[in-house]
C-alpha cells in the first residue's frame, strides 16, 4: 500500500513536472513567435525607411537638374538679351555711319 502511494505521489509528480514543462514549452514558443514577428517588423520598418530615404534622394536629384535646367535657361536669356543690344547698337552705329556719309556727300 505504501508503495502504491509512492508510485502515485511519483506519478503525480511526473504528470506536475510535465505539465510544467509542457507549459513552458509553450511559453517559448509563444517567445520565439513573438520575436519572429518583432523582427519581421523591423525588416520592413527598416525597408520603409530606406524607401523613404532613396524617395527624397530622388526629388533632391529631381530638384537638383530643375535649379541647373532652370540657370541653363536665364543664362540663354541673358545671352540672347545681351546679342539683342549688341545688334541695336550696332545698328544705331551703322545708321549713324550712315548718316554721317550722306551729309559729307551733301557737303561735298
Amino acid at each position: 500500500q505504501e508503495r502504491l502511494e509512492e508510485q502515485v505521489v511519483q506519478l503525480q509528480a511526473m504528470c506536475r513536472s510535465e505539465a510544467e514543462a509542457s507549459a513552458a514549452l509553450a511559453a517559448a514558443a509563444a517567445a520565439a513567435a513573438a520575436q519572429q514577428q518583432k523582427d519581421a517588423i523591423q525588416q520592413l520598418a527598416s525597408r520603409l525607411c530606406a524607401d523613404e530615404e532613396a524617395q527624397q534622394q530622388r526629388e533632391r536629384m529631381f530638384s537638383e537638374e530643375l535649379r541647373a535646367a532652370a540657370e541653363k535657361m536665364e543664362l540663354a536669356v541673358s545671352e540672347e538679351r545681351t546679342k539683342a543690344k549688341l545688334a541695336v547698337q550696332e545698328a544705331i552705329v551703322e545708321q549713324q555711319q550712315q548718316q554721317q556719309q550722306q551729309q559729307l556727300q551733301q557737303q561735298q
